[in-house]
């Protein structure tokens, strides 16, 4: 069996959404998120914060790319339990990829950033689920790459 890989962008852990996105809206009382644009951010979920009954996003920052299409995403995030555990960030290792396929977004709650512009900040709450307790997500939109076929 042979692969073969076309290798059409990469993207370090210091990649993050647009410094100059234009600040949109607060984030849910009881979440506090830090951090400028441009660089890592972080969560905090206080006490006060409600856990979400069903998946919500909130853009914080609205970047200048192309909305989010169907594809692979690039992103980074931080995420912290509505218990105020941290839950994992990209930052600390490389950013994540995510493939958007047009299901509905229960059954896939990333299927909501389709049409937030690249370079974004957005916070995605999530309610708990099987095995999976509720958590707040800030995301940060770098890149869609497109197919090598495309690249061109």
């Amino acid at each position: 069996m042979e692969f073969v890989v076309d290798i059409v962008a990469s993207y370090g852990n210091d990649a993050a959404g647009d410094p100059k996105a234009a600040p949109q809206s607060a984030a849910t009382p009881g979440i506090v998120i830090g951090g400028p644009l441009g660089a890592a951010p972080s969560v905090k979920v206080g006490k006060t914060a409600k856990p979400p009954t069903s998946a919500r996003l909130v853009v914080l920052a609205k970047g200048s790319g192309t909305p989010v299409s169907i594809g692979l995403l690039v992103l980074q995030y931080v995420a912290t339990r509505y218990n105020g555990v941290a839950a994992g960030s990209s930052y600390s290792s490389a950013p994540a990829a995510f493939t958007l396929s047009g299901r509905s977004a229960a059954q896939n709650p990333f299927e909501q950033l389709r049409g937030v512009p690249l370079g974004s900040r957005v916070l995605l709450e999530l309610p708990a689920s099987a095995g999976h307790s509720a958590i707040a997500v800030v995301v940060d939109l770098i890149a869609q790459p497109k197919p090598a076929a495309q690249a061109g």
